[in-house]
């Protein structure tokens, strides 16, 4: 088990620090995207791949509507927050990851999980 390098967050085993490294690398770009696409989306605007901090900007305007402006949804209610309608959108967001722990694979973004794969934990003891 020493040869090995555990990923905190999922629990995936590399065989060298590099693999490690990239497996981090890879999950955090694709956590950049999906949150700048659900803002994107959320908030009618564009992506601006310069700016890092897109995500913590706000509405100047609390009396705005916050529905959801995906196409198809058909939540017709208003979310109470930005984040109730963020959360609400990675309905939305297709993705296709796979659990190194058990290999279930997960469609969208609201259904992949956030804390390790019980199975996954099992398995390394």
């Amino acid at each position: 088990m020493s040869d090995y390098h555990e990923c905190r967050k999922c629990s995936a085993l590399f065989r060298s620090p590099k693999e490690l490294d990239d497996h981090i690398d890879e999950f955090q770009a694709q956590r950049v995207y999906h949150l700048r696409e659900a803002d994107r989306c959320s908030g009618h605007s564009r992506v601006n791949d310069t700016d890092d901090n897109l995500l913590l900007q706000t509405e100047s305007s609390s009396h705005r509507t916050r529905s959801c402006p995906h196409e198809e949804c058909r939540s017709k209610r208003p979310y109470s927050s930005r984040q109730a309608l963020q959360r609400h959108y990675l309905e939305h967001v297709i993705c296709k990851e796979v659990c190194v722990g058990c290999h279930k694979t997960f469609g969208i973004a609201s259904q992949f999980p956030t804390v390790p794969c019980v199975k996954r934990r099992k398995n390394a003891i």
